[in-house]
């Protein structure tokens, strides 16, 4: 049955805004390697969680020294873990607890003590959930007193995963907050709720010591994917693939533009300022490579019909100009002269000056040049970073890449001093995209003061959460499932079901007021489009349809467009497929329920064309929630046969972007689609403004 029940809202006090979704099949995590050790006998690790995938082992932190680890964790049997090694393989310590934590509806607050110093035995190693301090655990080793451990040594930590880029987090994180040097207790992180004494909830930790090696990560950066152009033209410039200002290394400032070699790229838009002519220009930006390129494209010069004029590529490990629209040819227009040193900044500038094209490496001119007269044909023109205009390989891999200024005049036409400080946009700049923000606007930012930021991998815009402890948003429930080999990812969001029949509801029943939800149908294995999306009110079984065959389910079908309730159809709108979105509005206030497919509102006669909702028109009539099995409605989805479909479920808090992020009247959540007036979607703090 559902987990989590009709609650009152948590009174009035801290909130938390953001939240961190971890999807363990892109390998996420955060990962810092500290510049020098502290205090390692003394830490406090404190974050909420909400896992998604159970019963697996799932890294919180870890730090190695390439010999042995430590590590805190959740182990294959849902029971929270933490193993301390000396850095030689050697145990230190180790505690797991008794209790397990399978509800993947709820947030949980864990912290973590190590204390080696401390005089009593039994308290050098703690570990505290909810507010209470675990007392009963499966292992008990306590460290002998003064024991040394890896976390916090000058070696490499990581958030959600191992060093070895195994064992993920599955889930969604907040709060996330190490303390170098101090024995914190629960109650500096978290407090009972004066309104209800029995909710643990998070309370504002900047005041807290952090200590010289210690974070706080609270997940608001998320500027990391945005670019813009400096310049007075202002043009859009768009990024692909996982493309990001990233602080793991900066030239200025604090990040730079960081290509991991999976299709990364930026991109300007097209306009005829790119188109130079016969003219004089300067393409400079500084760059630096973590290791070898081979035949990597740094940038091209192309228009709208992907014909290229002039590209930056790496050949022989050497980055080369070509200019294919002048020769027609692969001449090298220029070439530094030895390959550039891995994992230093270097300052590259071509110049086209009076005819002739030059490469500056660090301000010196390098040896090969050419001489053309010739002009550059397209009329219209962008620039790409990062990818090759025809070659999906030669993305660059391992590379970070700042202060991209493109010219129209020759702006060194002799061996020069490179800049020290950002460019600056002038009248002859073309356009200048820059990764000015400090490393404070990205999503592993640190807010404690320290700036110790931390590098996201594997970890895209959409990944920056509204569900937090103090908002929990309604996702799937696997613990409450009939199921065939269906799969759960995107912190229980997204669900891909088996070849035969897969009921999957939601975690949260919903028994008064208005809701609304959508179900974007992203894809089917088979021929068939056995969509069937709605709700339901049983209690599911490993034998039983549970809300097709019930007389409280309540389903359209995708084949045919009816609704389905004790496995009868009948006519009400037209068929849907893979690519739509289907939304739901669920009113308990007068027991009806509505359907729209892209924004269009079924009229119950078989088709989609309301294109305003009308409560008049299309409704369903449901029973009484109150006279429901469950006493309620919880979201239900399934795929009725066949080889298997896939769909991403949004609540209010996708894991994919909307074209357009639209509110409930609460300021709620994210959808496609405006929901109807006084509908809501389905978190915590508007179950208690509606009586949900």
């Amino acid at each position: 049955m559902p987990l989590i029940l009709p609650a009152n809202t948590l009174s009035a006090a801290y909130d938390v805004d953001n939240s961190c979704r971890f999807n363990d099949g892109d390998s996420p995590k955060f990962e810092r390697t500290l510049g020098t050790a502290s205090d390692r006998k003394k830490f406090t690790f404190s974050l909420w969680f909400k896992r998604g995938a159970l019963t697996q082992n799932s890294r919180l932190l870890e730090a190695t020294d390439g010999t042995g680890s430590s590590f805190i964790s959740i182990d294959s049997s849902d029971r929270l873990e933490m193993y301390m090694d000396d850095g030689s393989s050697n145990e230190q310590g180790t505690l797991v607890t008794t209790r397990k934590f399978r509800d993947c509806s709820a947030w949980y607050h864990a912290v973590f003590v190590w204390d080696s110093a401390n005089g009593t035995a039994g308290n050098r190693m703690r570990i505290y959930v909810n507010g209470v301090e675990e007392t009963v655990f499966t292992t008990d080793n306590n460290p002998d007193q003064n024991d040394e451990t890896q976390i916090n040594e000058g070696v490499e930590h990581n958030i959600g995963s191992q060093i070895a880029d195994a064992q993920f987090f599955d889930g969604y994180m907040a709060e996330v907050v190490f303390c170098d040097g101090q024995a914190y207790a629960a109650s500096d992180f978290g407090e009972f709720d004066s309104a209800s004494p029995t909710i643990w909830k998070p309370k504002d930790v900047s005041g807290l010591t952090f200590g010289n090696n210690g974070f706080y990560l609270d997940f608001e950066g998320g500027a990391d994917t945005v670019f813009s152009d400096a310049s007075s033209n202002d043009f859009t410039i768009t990024r692909a693939g996982d493309t990001r200002h990233s602080p793991g290394q900066a030239k200025f400032g604090g990040t730079s533009f960081y290509f991991d070699g999976t299709g990364d790229e930026l991109k300007t838009e097209v306009n005829s300022a790119f188109a130079r002519g016969t003219g004089d220009w300067t393409l400079e930006f500084w760059l630096y490579k973590t290791k070898s390129q081979t035949d990597e494209s740094v940038v091209i010069q192309q228009d709208d019909n992907t014909l290229p004029g002039f590209q930056a590529e790496y050949s022989s490990s050497k980055l080369t100009l070509y200019n294919y629209e002048l020769e027609d040819d692969w001449t090298a227009y220029g070439q530094e002269n030895a390959a550039a040193s891995n994992d230093a900044w270097h300052h590259y500038a071509f110049v086209r000056a009076s005819n002739v094209h030059t490469l500056y490496v660090d301000g010196t001119a390098q040896t090969t040049t050419a001489t053309s007269e010739s002009s550059h044909a397209p009329d219209t023109n962008f620039l790409r970073f990062g990818a090759h205009r025809s070659d999906s390989s030669r993305y660059l891999d391992g590379v970070y890449i700042d202060e991209i200024r493109f010219s129209d005049n020759a702006r060194y036409t002799s061996n020069f001093s490179v800049a020290t400080d950002h460019f600056t946009s002038d009248g002859n700049t073309i356009v200048l995209i820059q990764s000015t923000g400090a490393a404070s606007s990205t999503l592993g930012s640190d807010k404690s003061g320290n700036a110790d930021h931390f590098t996201p991998t594997n970890l895209v815009s959409t990944d920056q959460c509204t569900d937090t402890p103090t908002n929990n948003f309604c996702t799937l429930n696997p613990l409450d499932a009939y199921y065939t080999n269906s799969t759960f990812s995107e912190g229980n969001t997204m669900f891909a079901s088996g070849s035969s029949y897969t009921d999957t509801p939601a975690n949260i029943l919903l028994t008064a007021g208005k809701w609304y939800w959508e179900v974007n149908v992203i894809s089917k294995t088979g021929d068939t489009d056995n969509y069937i999306i709605g709700i339901g009110s049983v209690q599911h079984t490993a034998t039983n349809q549970a809300s097709l065959v019930s007389a409280t389910g309540y389903q359209i079908y995708g084949v045919n467009g009816q609704i389905y309730n004790n496995n009868s159809g009948s006519t009400y709108a037209a068929a849907y497929a893979a690519g739509d979105i289907i939304g739901v509005a669920l009113d308990l206030t007068n027991s009806k329920l509505y359907f729209s497919k892209d924004g269009a509102w079924a009229d119950g006669s078989g088709s989609w064309d309301s294109t305003t909702f009308d409560a008049a028109v299309g409704a369903i009539s449901i029973t009484a929630p109150a006279s429901t099995p469950l006493g309620g409605y919880v979201p239900s989805q399934t795929f009725w046969s066949g080889s298997g479909a896939t769909f991403k479920l949004n609540f209010g808090n996708p894991a994919y972007a909307n074209s357009s992020d639209v509110a409930d009247e609460n300021g709620y959540g994210a959808f496609e689609y405006a929901p109807p007036s006084g509908f809501l979607a389905i978190c915590t703090k508007n179950l208690g403004s509606d009586g949900g």
